[in-house]
């Protein structure tokens, strides 16, 4: 099959020799985009690492690459506003292109501790690296702390709870203690509220590694976990409403009346597109789609729950190499064709993914692909009781909800 590289636009019949679902014409087109194609090919010759992921967010200007154990490894759950995390990118950016460090260094670098090391070393002995950046990371060693646990974020999540309970009016005299008693006795939707209120002010707001609190707020229609405007906008809306008032909103679906209502609608309506669709819908039928694309920012060696991932195909893979595989053909559903996240979801709705993308005019795929994705993608087996698999459907997504909802306040108790 012909089909254009998509280095230089040449028609070719020739493939990624890895994986053979991208067309380059040439090994010199292969080897240039190679940076970028390594974390999306199927047989990419060796374990890839974190800072592959890195090196292909800074190659694609698409911070899609920057998930979970990414952005953890090389500083971003360190950073504490958007301009640090301005700065940080166009650091990356100098020792990837300027510096000329190959993601294998940087990979040695940061196990073996040396990081900010190695980094600060290659700044000094580099022409034509920012002094700027030097300047900063002389400043901010801790940016770079090789311990790769994310404690850091748990403590300061504990330590904000007391704040936020006196926040919203607790009895100044509470322990910790007495608070965890007292919110025992709160609805489900309460607690939410209020552990989303630690996150908010502890640290900007809640990790896609959280999906729950990532999806029902809003976060999910963002494609990126870093510098995104939704962040300040729900911290300057707690201090303008009460929490009774938070709540209530949360409860019924009404966060965009609340955000209207406190004058903050200029700012909401400049939010992505679906914003409002996922509000509204939050907290009790949010559409599964969200959690897919959340998984998709956010990729960890941890699978997803497989109740959000049943409607679209995982738990017809075979064994983990297809669940990568076809983890790699949501990706580029989802963010190379853009295709609308809502539109996805109708089409599992109606067990119709891959009639739905196969008569899309952008899609290209081998004759082994499409036998993949026709077999994986048929999901009706899965309806394990008579109706639709619209209303098969809708059941799990509510199901998947509550699952989901107990799952996350059972791991923020321990």
């Amino acid at each position: 099959m012909t089909r254009s590289c998509i280095v230089c636009g040449t028609l070719t019949k020739k493939t990624c020799t890895g994986c053979a679902n991208t067309a380059y014409c040439s090994r010199k087109c292969q080897t240039g985009d190679w940076l970028s194609h390594i974390v999306d090919c199927e047989s990419p010759g060796r374990e890839l690492t974190t800072a592959d992921h890195l090196a292909a967010s800074i190659f694609k200007h698409d911070t899609h690459y920057m998930k979970g154990d990414t952005a953890k490894d090389y500083g971003y759950f360190r950073i504490l506003s958007a301009q640090e995390g301005t700065i940080l990118d166009s650091i990356w950016v100098e020792v990837i292109f300027a510096g000329g460090v190959k993601p294998p260094t940087l990979h040695k670098w940061r196990i073996e501790g040396r990081l900010h090391q190695e980094v600060v070393a290659l700044y000094r002995t580099t022409a034509n690296l920012s002094p700027v950046n030097l300047a900063w990371l002389l400043d901010h060693p801790a940016i770079f702390d090789p311990d790769p646990n994310t404690s850091h974020i748990t403590d300061a999540a504990q330590d904000m709870k007391l704040v936020v309970w006196r926040f919203i009016g607790g009895p100044p005299t509470d322990t910790l203690d007495d608070l965890d008693r007292k919110a025992d006795d709160w609805p489900l939707y309460k607690q939410c509220c209020f552990h989303f209120y630690v996150m908010v002010m502890a640290y900007g707001g809640p990790l896609a590694a959280l999906p729950v609190p990532w999806v029902v707020f809003g976060y999910c229609v963002f494609n990126s976990p870093v510098d995104m405007p939704l962040r300040q906008l729900y911290r300057d809306l707690i201090d303008k409403c009460t929490f009774e008032e938070f709540c209530e909103a949360y409860r019924t679906s009404r966060l965009v009346q609340l955000m209207d209502s406190k004058g903050f609608r200029s700012r909401r309506i400049q939010m992505p597109e679906h914003f409002e669709t996922v509000l509204s819908q939050s907290p009790n039928y949010v559409s599964t789609v969200w959690y897919l694309r959340t998984y998709l920012i956010d990729q960890s060696d941890e699978l997803p729950d497989p109740m959000i991932l049943l409607p679209y195909g995982f738990a017809n893979c075979r064994d983990r190499a297809e669940f990568a595989r076809l983890i790699h053909f949501y990706a580029k559903v989802l963010r190379d064709w853009a295709i609308p996240p809502l539109a996805l979801h109708d089409a599992a709705v109606h067990d119709g993914i891959y009639e739905y993308v196969s008569r899309l005019p952008i899609f290209e795929s081998t004759t082994p692909e499409r036998r993949f994705l026709k077999r994986v993608l048929k999901t009706q087996n899965w309806w394990l009781f008579g109706g639709s698999s619209s209303t098969a459907t809708q059941w799990i997504e509510l199901s998947a909800f509550v699952y989901l909802m107990i799952l996350y306040h059972a791991r923020n108790r321990t």
